[in-house]
């Protein structure tokens, strides 16, 4: 909800999808977010959507990372390890490689680095993986910094378990998320939701 069209084309930059489709995903996104019906050069508003008998954009915060899937273009856009709705830092151990590749600083030398970390289990420090790089790409991370501190974290802010259960004929879908927080002295469930 809070990610702006230069992010996006980094990440899909990153997931290697061509610059027109990149061009198309991004414009619907924020078309599908944006408070008024005036369609980006390539994105889709309200009308698009009538005309396909499809449901229309939500002109707000996308509530659920699910209503993705009625985002012109995502409907068959694997986005769920890479997109969500809830906002937060990033957590630099565990984030996909694409998703780093987002963040200001963050070079192939570097996602390289902090990839060999996790791989071995070693801590993912950026200012410890700023000294195992190049002088350009080190210089380059720690010119980040500043704006990477806020953005990013070593341990995460809260886990998201998703259950799905598909049964009978015709077959009903019910789906269970659980939201976990960091709370003293271990873990809270901060939601409940099921659809």
């Amino acid at each position: 909800n809070t990610v702006d069209a230069a992010t996006l084309r980094r990440l899909f930059d990153a997931l290697r999808i061509p610059a027109a489709r990149a061009d198309s995903l991004t414009d619907a996104l924020l078309d599908w977010r944006d408070a008024n019906d005036t369609p980006r050069p390539a994105g889709a508003e309200r009308d698009w959507y009538a005309r396909r008998q499809r449901v229309g954009p939500r002109n707000g915060d996308i509530v659920h990372a699910g209503e993705l899937a009625l985002v012109r273009g995502f409907e068959a856009f694997a986005y769920d390890s890479v997109l969500g709705v809830d906002g937060g830092p990033i957590a630099v151990y565990y984030a996909p490689r694409v998703v780093l590749a987002t963040l200001p600083g963050f070079g192939p030398e570097a996602i390289r680095r902090i990839s060999d970390r996790r791989s071995t289990g070693a801590p993912v420090d950026l200012v410890a993986v700023a000294a195992e790089l190049s002088p350009p790409a080190s210089e380059r991370l720690l010119r980040a910094y500043p704006a990477l501190s806020p953005r990013t974290t070593v341990v995460p802010e809260r886990w998201v378990i998703t259950v799905r259960v598909a049964l009978g004929n015709p077959v009903v879908v019910s789906t269970h998320e659980l939201t976990i927080r960091l709370a003293r002295g271990g873990f809270a469930v901060s939601r409940r939701r099921s659809w």
